[in-house]
């Protein structure tokens, strides 16, 4: 989607908060498309006989982005009032249920075939969702392995990508807080992590750690 239609979604900002059950049907729509998208992404590479309909990954990955990236948008422009605490129709079954399935559409989609554009609009989207929710229980485990598993590919992309892996990274850290396991603080702060090399990145904003996974 183009930055001029992404910039008229954040001009609907009243509107998204004024109409929360709209918003949420909204956001609904979105979510099931991504999962379409990644579902076909799978069929491409399950070795099934294809249904011509079935789009290539060239086709698929931009419009997952896409979709990603509209996805945060309409969230940020809901803002506080996308919270549990504020009562329904976001609640945290609600916002755990949609955290769960964009985890699994990004996981899918990266299985499939690498895409900076798709990993980078997903890091953002689930930390966007992540910031509305205590991650607990089986939440938290896959939250924490997301992170881990974004945090690998950082040296092999762009700037933009290892920014959203280190914002997201920083709030797994301020969410999950005293409850991080240590078998993932180990792997953060490993002598071959991605993390301490990115202390190396050549570009600055990179370079410079965000508080809380300061080393």
């Amino acid at each position: 989607f183009p930055l001029l239609y992404v910039a008229w979604l954040q001009s609907l900002e009243q509107f998204w908060v004024a109409d929360l059950t709209f918003s949420t049907t909204l956001l609904g729509q979105f979510l099931e498309d991504m999962e379409a998208y990644a579902e076909d992404l799978n069929h491409v590479t399950s070795g099934e006989v294809l249904d011509e309909d079935i789009p290539p990954p060239s086709v698929s990955l931009p419009k997952l982005a896409a979709l990603l990236r509209v996805f945060s948008t309409v969230v940020r422009s809901i803002g506080e009032r996308f919270s549990p605490v504020r009562g329904p129709p976001i609640t945290e079954v609600y916002v755990t249920d949609v955290l769960n399935r964009v985890l699994a559409c990004v996981t899918a989609a990266k299985q499939v075939q690498f895409s900076e554009a798709v990993l980078t609009a997903g890091n953002e989207c689930v930390g966007v969702l992540l910031a509305s929710v205590e991650p607990i229980g089986p939440l938290m485990e896959a939250v924490l392995a997301y992170g881990l598993d974004q945090l690998d590919c950082c040296l092999a992309c762009g700037s933009d990508y290892s920014l959203a892996v280190l914002t997201l990274l920083t709030l797994i850290v301020d969410q999950v807080n005293t409850r991080l396991p240590v078998s993932f603080v180990e792997r953060l702060l490993a002598p071959h992590s991605q993390l301490l090399n990115l202390r190396f990145h050549p570009e600055k904003e990179v370079r410079v750690p965000h508080s809380s996974l300061a080393v």
